[in-house]
């Protein structure tokens, strides 16, 4: 079964997770399958979702039913594939990383986006420049 959202696991899966879902997906923290066997739900190719349930019945704690999601999210961090609410909680150590370091990376990413701004600034000038320098030569070509 997926853990219960923790407050810190939604803030970082709603911030960070290009989130996807799937009927059935492994988690390359702890190597944990999770797969989904509610009624009318999982894309299973034939025979798929037996052998899922049979690997469960012999590994049940690689192998997990997730009998009431139709699907099951996963994001990718950090090179690797995570489940989200899996038991081994694997996006943990960065959300706490990132919360004790909150007001740093705030002002990182402050610095961040100025630096960015006065780049797009000065880009727009220049296209700014060479546009009335276009103007004025299409003026001389009128005449």
């Amino acid at each position: 079964m997926l853990t219960d959202y923790t407050d810190q696991q939604a803030r970082f899966d709603t911030a960070f997770a290009a989130m996807a879902t799937c009927c059935s997906i492994k988690c390359d923290n702890c190597g944990r399958t999770y797969f989904v066997t509610s009624p009318g739900h999982g894309d299973y190719e034939d025979g798929e979702l037996g052998k899922l349930r049979s690997r469960a019945a012999k590994e049940p704690e690689r192998f997990i039913e997730v009998p009431d999601y139709s699907s099951v999210s996963f994001v990718h961090w950090a090179g690797k594939q995570l489940v989200i609410g899996c038991v081994c909680d694997p996006t943990k150590p960065t959300s706490d990383w990132i919360e004790r370091y909150a007001e740093e990376l705030t002002e990182y990413l402050r610095a961040y986006w100025q630096a960015k701004q006065v780049k797009a600034r000065a880009l727009k000038r220049k296209a700014d420049e060479c546009e009335a320098i276009l103007a004025m030569a299409e003026t001389k070509d009128d005449k």
